[in-house]
């Protein structure tokens, strides 16, 4: 049986369970069923992650280039808190993260330009 005929049994089971805990009123069957849809989702969550990064070239390393273009001291706010999310994110699911360069104060900016990093 495979992954995803698994999962349509599990459905197929916590909608039966359902219609029938509504049928006889049975609160604890609902929050069973419930329970169970919430672990369908997760694995379906997790299937389509795999799904996305199942490409050969997947585990290979990134280059992420962060900028701040034309936009003043405002784009240059954005880029650093954009570029801080990507840090976290990256930092959360435990790749590393290394700077390859960075430009501050551009064109007479006080403030961040851009960075190029790589995992």
């Amino acid at each position: 049986m495979t992954d995803f005929e698994r999962l349509r049994s599990d459905m197929e089971d916590a909608s039966c369970l359902f219609d029938l805990a509504l049928a006889e009123d049975d609160e604890g069957s609902v929050r069973e069923a419930g329970d169970m849809l919430r672990a369908v989702d997760k694995r379906v969550s997790r299937l389509e992650f795999l799904r996305i990064l199942g490409a050969p070239d997947d585990p290979r390393n990134a280059i992420i280039s962060v900028n701040a273009g034309a936009g003043g001291t405002e784009a240059q706010d954005w880029a650093r808190m954009l570029l801080r999310m990507y840090l976290r994110y990256a930092e959360r699911k435990g790749f590393s993260a290394e700077e390859l360069e960075s430009v501050e104060n551009y064109n007479g900016y006080n403030g961040f330009a851009g960075r190029d990093m790589h995992n």
